[in-house]
Protein backbone atom coordinates (compact mmCIF):
# COMPACT_ATOMS: atom_id res chain seq x y z
CA UNK A 1 0.00 0.00 0.00
CA UNK A 2 1.33 3.35 -1.08
CA UNK A 3 0.44 6.25 1.35
CA UNK A 4 1.13 10.05 1.47
CA UNK A 5 3.68 10.58 4.09
CA UNK A 6 1.21 14.10 4.90
CA UNK A 7 -1.59 12.14 5.15
CA UNK A 8 -0.63 8.95 7.28
CA UNK A 9 0.85 11.18 10.12
CA UNK A 10 -2.49 13.58 10.27
CA UNK A 11 -4.57 10.35 9.74
CA UNK A 12 -3.44 7.91 12.42
CA UNK A 13 -4.33 10.52 14.94
CA UNK A 14 -2.76 9.96 18.03
CA UNK A 15 -0.65 6.93 17.31
CA UNK A 16 1.85 8.17 15.30
CA UNK A 17 2.50 10.98 18.04
CA UNK A 18 3.49 7.86 20.90
CA UNK A 19 5.11 5.84 18.40
CA UNK A 20 7.24 8.90 17.03
CA UNK A 21 7.27 11.85 20.07
CA UNK A 22 5.97 14.63 19.36
CA UNK A 23 5.08 13.98 15.77
CA UNK A 24 1.99 15.05 15.08
CA UNK A 25 -0.31 15.66 12.26
CA UNK A 26 1.75 17.15 9.87
CA UNK A 27 0.07 19.27 6.43
CA UNK A 28 -2.11 18.60 3.89
CA UNK A 29 -2.50 21.09 0.86
CA UNK A 30 -5.46 21.70 -1.25
CA UNK A 31 -8.41 23.09 -1.91
CA UNK A 32 -11.88 20.85 -2.53
CA UNK A 33 -12.53 21.35 -5.96
CA UNK A 34 -16.04 20.10 -6.26
CA UNK A 35 -19.40 19.31 -4.89
CA UNK A 36 -21.02 16.16 -5.21
CA UNK A 37 -23.37 13.55 -3.60
CA UNK A 38 -22.79 9.87 -2.97
CA UNK A 39 -25.89 8.22 -2.92
CA UNK A 40 -25.42 4.89 -2.85
CA UNK A 41 -23.40 2.28 -1.49
CA UNK A 42 -20.85 1.32 -3.50
CA UNK A 43 -19.70 -2.27 -2.31
CA UNK A 44 -20.72 -4.65 0.61
CA UNK A 45 -19.48 -7.22 1.84
CA UNK A 46 -20.15 -9.58 5.15
CA UNK A 47 -16.97 -9.88 7.18
CA UNK A 48 -17.10 -13.25 9.21
CA UNK A 49 -15.54 -11.40 13.07
CA UNK A 50 -15.26 -14.81 14.81
CA UNK A 51 -18.49 -15.83 15.96
CA UNK A 52 -20.26 -11.95 15.37
CA UNK A 53 -20.94 -11.89 12.03
CA UNK A 54 -20.64 -8.29 10.77
CA UNK A 55 -21.83 -6.28 8.00
CA UNK A 56 -19.10 -3.43 6.19
CA UNK A 57 -20.62 -1.95 3.76
CA UNK A 58 -18.80 0.84 1.59
CA UNK A 59 -20.62 3.78 1.68
CA UNK A 60 -18.45 6.17 0.06
CA UNK A 61 -14.51 5.60 -1.64
CA UNK A 62 -12.64 9.28 -1.54
CA UNK A 63 -9.19 9.81 -3.27
CA UNK A 64 -5.95 8.70 -2.24
CA UNK A 65 -4.64 12.39 -0.48
CA UNK A 66 -7.91 13.23 1.34
CA UNK A 67 -8.32 10.97 3.85
CA UNK A 68 -11.17 11.48 6.37
CA UNK A 69 -10.02 12.10 10.40
CA UNK A 70 -13.37 12.86 12.17
CA UNK A 71 -17.11 12.11 11.83
CA UNK A 72 -20.19 13.38 14.31
CA UNK A 73 -23.73 12.57 14.38
CA UNK A 74 -25.90 14.62 16.87
CA UNK A 75 -28.92 12.88 19.35
CA UNK A 76 -30.77 13.11 16.25
CA UNK A 77 -29.37 10.46 14.24
CA UNK A 78 -29.71 12.07 10.94
CA UNK A 79 -27.78 14.99 9.99
CA UNK A 80 -24.10 14.10 10.52
CA UNK A 81 -21.13 15.66 9.24
CA UNK A 82 -16.90 13.84 8.44
CA UNK A 83 -13.65 16.28 7.84
CA UNK A 84 -10.20 15.23 6.21
CA UNK A 85 -7.47 16.00 4.61
CA UNK A 86 -7.05 19.33 2.87
CA UNK A 87 -9.95 21.24 3.65
CA UNK A 88 -12.78 18.05 3.23
CA UNK A 89 -15.86 18.46 4.65
CA UNK A 90 -18.72 16.04 4.10
CA UNK A 91 -22.61 16.11 4.99
CA UNK A 92 -25.49 13.88 5.24
CA UNK A 93 -28.89 14.57 6.48
CA UNK A 94 -29.95 10.83 5.64
CA UNK A 95 -28.46 8.92 8.70
CA UNK A 96 -25.44 8.67 6.68
CA UNK A 97 -26.61 7.10 3.61
CA UNK A 98 -25.70 10.00 1.60
CA UNK A 99 -22.76 12.25 1.78
CA UNK A 100 -22.29 16.07 -0.03
CA UNK A 101 -18.94 17.77 0.03
CA UNK A 102 -19.22 21.17 0.97
CA UNK A 103 -16.62 23.84 0.32
CA UNK A 104 -14.56 25.68 2.96
CA UNK A 105 -11.65 28.61 3.03
CA UNK A 106 -8.67 26.21 4.26
CA UNK A 107 -6.15 24.35 3.02
CA UNK A 108 -5.56 22.71 6.36
CA UNK A 109 -6.12 19.48 7.31
CA UNK A 110 -9.32 19.04 9.58
CA UNK A 111 -8.94 16.81 12.44
CA UNK A 112 -12.30 16.54 14.23
CA UNK A 113 -15.77 17.58 14.41
CA UNK A 114 -19.01 18.30 16.45
CA UNK A 115 -22.79 19.46 16.11
CA UNK A 116 -25.11 20.64 18.73
CA UNK A 117 -27.93 22.30 17.45
CA UNK A 118 -27.50 24.34 14.18
CA UNK A 119 -24.42 24.29 14.66
CA UNK A 120 -21.14 22.63 13.29
CA UNK A 121 -17.82 23.15 14.61
CA UNK A 122 -14.48 21.65 12.73
CA UNK A 123 -11.15 21.82 14.50
CA UNK A 124 -7.54 21.46 12.53
CA UNK A 125 -4.05 22.48 11.97
CA UNK A 126 -2.55 25.81 13.53
CA UNK A 127 -5.56 25.70 15.84
CA UNK A 128 -7.57 26.39 13.12
CA UNK A 129 -11.56 26.62 14.57
CA UNK A 130 -14.34 26.76 12.13
CA UNK A 131 -17.89 27.36 12.91
CA UNK A 132 -20.83 27.12 10.57
CA UNK A 133 -24.25 28.62 11.42
CA UNK A 134 -27.93 27.81 10.52
CA UNK A 135 -27.25 30.25 7.55
CA UNK A 136 -24.50 27.63 6.28
CA UNK A 137 -21.83 30.51 6.41
CA UNK A 138 -18.66 29.09 7.27
CA UNK A 139 -16.45 31.40 10.07
CA UNK A 140 -13.19 31.16 11.87
CA UNK A 141 -13.25 32.04 14.84
CA UNK A 142 -9.54 32.83 16.07
CA UNK A 143 -7.71 31.58 18.89
CA UNK A 144 -4.33 32.42 19.90
CA UNK A 145 -2.33 29.21 19.37
CA UNK A 146 -0.92 27.23 16.19
CA UNK A 147 -0.51 23.76 17.82
CA UNK A 148 -2.95 21.39 16.04
CA UNK A 149 -6.35 20.94 17.72
CA UNK A 150 -7.53 17.07 17.75
CA UNK A 151 -10.52 16.79 19.14
CA UNK A 152 -13.65 18.84 19.92
CA UNK A 153 -16.92 17.92 21.65
CA UNK A 154 -19.70 20.00 21.70
CA UNK A 155 -23.05 19.94 23.51
CA UNK A 156 -26.99 21.86 23.16
CA UNK A 157 -26.82 24.44 25.76
CA UNK A 158 -23.60 26.32 24.23
CA UNK A 159 -20.45 24.60 25.47
CA UNK A 160 -18.09 23.33 23.39
CA UNK A 161 -14.49 22.22 23.86
CA UNK A 162 -11.70 21.19 22.09
CA UNK A 163 -8.63 19.89 23.43
CA UNK A 164 -4.41 19.52 21.21
CA UNK A 165 -1.11 19.14 21.40
CA UNK A 166 0.67 20.20 24.41
CA UNK A 167 -2.24 20.24 27.03
CA UNK A 168 -4.21 23.04 24.63
CA UNK A 169 -7.60 23.45 25.52
CA UNK A 170 -10.32 26.04 24.68
CA UNK A 171 -13.72 26.47 25.86
CA UNK A 172 -16.55 27.92 24.29
CA UNK A 173 -19.33 28.79 26.26
CA UNK A 174 -21.46 30.19 23.41
CA UNK A 175 -22.04 27.43 20.70
CA UNK A 176 -18.50 28.42 19.27
CA UNK A 177 -18.21 31.84 18.95
CA UNK A 178 -15.73 32.48 21.08
CA UNK A 179 -13.09 30.46 22.75
CA UNK A 180 -10.99 30.74 26.10
CA UNK A 181 -8.16 28.49 28.26
CA UNK A 182 -8.71 27.36 30.85
CA UNK A 183 -6.88 28.29 34.00
CA UNK A 184 -5.40 24.37 34.07
CA UNK A 185 -2.14 23.29 33.29
CA UNK A 186 -2.16 19.83 32.02
CA UNK A 187 1.57 18.79 33.10
CA UNK A 188 0.23 19.06 36.41
CA UNK A 189 -0.97 15.88 35.99
CA UNK A 190 1.53 13.62 34.94
CA UNK A 191 4.97 12.38 36.65
CA UNK A 192 7.15 13.76 33.68
CA UNK A 193 6.46 17.38 34.02
CA UNK A 194 5.37 17.63 29.92
CA UNK A 195 2.13 18.99 29.03
CA UNK A 196 0.62 15.94 27.30
CA UNK A 197 -1.08 15.84 23.59
CA UNK A 198 -4.58 15.14 24.42
CA UNK A 199 -6.42 13.47 21.91
CA UNK A 200 -9.95 12.69 22.95
CA UNK A 201 -12.76 14.89 24.47
CA UNK A 202 -16.18 13.97 25.28
CA UNK A 203 -19.04 16.51 26.99
CA UNK A 204 -21.75 14.04 28.31
CA UNK A 205 -25.21 14.47 28.23
CA UNK A 206 -24.93 16.62 32.00
CA UNK A 207 -22.52 18.43 31.13
CA UNK A 208 -19.44 16.40 32.13
CA UNK A 209 -16.16 17.61 30.07
CA UNK A 210 -13.96 14.46 30.14
CA UNK A 211 -10.56 14.52 28.05
CA UNK A 212 -7.96 11.98 27.93
CA UNK A 213 -4.65 11.62 25.58
CA UNK A 214 -0.72 10.98 26.27
CA UNK A 215 0.44 8.96 29.48
CA UNK A 216 -3.09 7.40 29.73
CA UNK A 217 -4.41 10.66 31.34
CA UNK A 218 -8.22 11.08 31.75
CA UNK A 219 -9.09 14.71 33.13
CA UNK A 220 -12.50 15.25 34.08
CA UNK A 221 -14.45 19.48 34.82
CA UNK A 222 -17.86 19.47 36.13
CA UNK A 223 -18.20 23.34 36.48
CA UNK A 224 -17.37 23.49 32.56
CA UNK A 225 -13.79 23.59 32.65
CA UNK A 226 -13.12 26.32 35.97
CA UNK A 227 -11.87 23.25 38.33
CA UNK A 228 -10.22 19.96 37.01
CA UNK A 229 -9.31 16.43 38.38
CA UNK A 230 -7.36 13.33 37.09
CA UNK A 231 -9.05 10.10 37.65
CA UNK A 232 -6.77 8.01 35.52
CA UNK A 233 -3.15 8.11 34.18
CA UNK A 234 -1.09 5.40 32.40
CA UNK A 235 1.83 3.56 30.69
CA UNK A 236 -0.71 3.77 27.14
CA UNK A 237 -1.75 6.66 25.65
CA UNK A 238 -5.81 6.97 24.79
CA UNK A 239 -6.43 8.18 21.65
CA UNK A 240 -10.06 8.42 22.12
CA UNK A 241 -13.09 7.80 23.85
CA UNK A 242 -17.08 7.50 23.48
CA UNK A 243 -19.34 7.74 26.91
CA UNK A 244 -23.12 7.34 26.53
CA UNK A 245 -26.30 8.92 28.16
CA UNK A 246 -26.69 5.72 30.36
CA UNK A 247 -22.80 6.58 31.89
CA UNK A 248 -21.40 3.62 30.29
CA UNK A 249 -18.13 4.74 27.52
CA UNK A 250 -14.70 3.21 26.55
CA UNK A 251 -11.39 4.68 25.81
CA UNK A 252 -9.08 2.85 23.79
CA UNK A 253 -5.53 3.71 22.10
CA UNK A 254 -1.73 2.27 22.09
CA UNK A 255 -0.86 -1.21 22.24
CA UNK A 256 -4.93 -2.61 21.96
CA UNK A 257 -5.91 -0.58 25.24
CA UNK A 258 -9.30 -1.05 25.83
CA UNK A 259 -10.97 0.88 29.38
CA UNK A 260 -14.82 1.03 30.10
CA UNK A 261 -16.74 3.28 32.61
CA UNK A 262 -20.00 2.73 34.01
CA UNK A 263 -20.23 5.87 35.98
CA UNK A 264 -19.68 8.85 33.09
CA UNK A 265 -15.58 8.52 33.54
CA UNK A 266 -15.21 8.71 37.45
CA UNK A 267 -13.64 5.33 37.02
CA UNK A 268 -12.21 2.93 34.25
CA UNK A 269 -11.53 -0.79 34.46
CA UNK A 270 -9.23 -2.18 31.74
CA UNK A 271 -10.80 -4.82 29.25
CA UNK A 272 -8.96 -7.54 27.19
CA UNK A 273 -8.87 -6.49 23.75
CA UNK A 274 -7.37 -9.57 22.34
CA UNK A 275 -5.37 -6.83 20.56
CA UNK A 276 -1.78 -5.35 20.49
CA UNK A 277 -1.85 -3.42 18.01
CA UNK A 278 -3.18 0.88 18.01
CA UNK A 279 -6.82 1.54 18.64
CA UNK A 280 -7.96 4.63 17.04
CA UNK A 281 -11.61 5.39 17.51
CA UNK A 282 -14.67 4.02 19.80
CA UNK A 283 -18.30 3.90 19.40
CA UNK A 284 -20.75 2.39 21.07
CA UNK A 285 -24.62 2.04 21.66
CA UNK A 286 -27.16 1.53 24.33
CA UNK A 287 -28.00 -2.18 22.68
CA UNK A 288 -24.56 -3.29 23.65
CA UNK A 289 -22.38 -3.30 20.55
CA UNK A 290 -19.16 -1.42 20.65
CA UNK A 291 -17.24 -0.68 17.68
CA UNK A 292 -13.14 -0.22 17.55
CA UNK A 293 -11.48 0.98 14.22
CA UNK A 294 -7.86 1.38 14.79
CA UNK A 295 -4.33 0.64 12.20
CA UNK A 296 -4.89 -2.32 9.99
CA UNK A 297 -7.80 -4.37 12.50
CA UNK A 298 -11.15 -3.29 13.56
CA UNK A 299 -12.90 -4.59 16.98
CA UNK A 300 -16.64 -5.37 17.43
CA UNK A 301 -18.33 -6.40 20.78
CA UNK A 302 -22.08 -7.23 21.18
CA UNK A 303 -22.18 -7.51 25.06
CA UNK A 304 -21.21 -3.80 25.73
CA UNK A 305 -17.64 -4.40 26.07
CA UNK A 306 -17.25 -7.81 27.74
CA UNK A 307 -15.55 -9.62 24.87
CA UNK A 308 -14.21 -8.31 21.57
CA UNK A 309 -13.36 -10.04 18.48
CA UNK A 310 -11.59 -8.94 15.29
CA UNK A 311 -13.42 -7.86 12.17
CA UNK A 312 -12.04 -9.83 9.33
CA UNK A 313 -11.75 -7.83 6.08
CA UNK A 314 -9.42 -7.67 4.31
CA UNK A 315 -9.85 -3.56 3.81
CA UNK A 316 -10.03 -3.03 7.34
CA UNK A 317 -6.75 -5.60 7.73
CA UNK A 318 -4.46 -3.90 5.64
CA UNK A 319 -5.44 -0.33 5.96
CA UNK A 320 -6.57 2.43 8.83
CA UNK A 321 -10.09 3.87 9.91
CA UNK A 322 -9.84 6.38 12.97
CA UNK A 323 -13.18 7.53 14.00
CA UNK A 324 -16.70 5.84 14.39
CA UNK A 325 -19.88 7.19 15.07
CA UNK A 326 -23.24 6.37 15.60
CA UNK A 327 -26.21 6.72 13.62
CA UNK A 328 -30.00 5.82 12.85
CA UNK A 329 -28.42 3.97 9.74
CA UNK A 330 -25.68 2.00 11.96
CA UNK A 331 -22.11 3.04 13.32
CA UNK A 332 -19.67 4.32 10.30
CA UNK A 333 -16.12 4.69 10.35
CA UNK A 334 -13.79 6.92 8.54
CA UNK A 335 -10.47 6.83 7.31
CA UNK A 336 -7.81 5.93 4.19
CA UNK A 337 -8.75 7.53 1.02
CA UNK A 338 -11.75 9.24 1.94
CA UNK A 339 -13.57 6.24 2.94
CA UNK A 340 -16.50 5.63 4.82
CA UNK A 341 -18.10 2.33 5.75
CA UNK A 342 -21.13 1.19 7.99
CA UNK A 343 -20.67 -1.27 10.02
CA UNK A 344 -23.60 -3.60 11.45
CA UNK A 345 -24.82 -7.03 12.91
CA UNK A 346 -27.52 -9.06 11.40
Amino acid sequence: MSLDLQDVSAGQNAMLNVAVKNLARLSSAGLLLAVFAVTTAVSSVQASSGEVPVSVELIREGVAHRPLFGISFPDDGKRGAAVGGRGTVLLTSDSGNSWSVHEVDTNLALLDVALAEDRIIVVGQMGLILVRDKDGTWIERPVDIKERLLSVDAHADGLAVAVGEFGQVRISIDGGTTWAAPDVEFSSFVDEGYDPHLYAVEITNAGRIIVAGEFGVVVISDDRGASWRLVRKGDESISALHVRSDGTGYAVGQNGIVLKTIDSGDRWERVDSGLGGNLLGVSSSPDGLVIVPGMRSMLVSTDDGATFVPVQDSDVNSNWYQQAATAGGGTFAVGHTGRILRLSVP
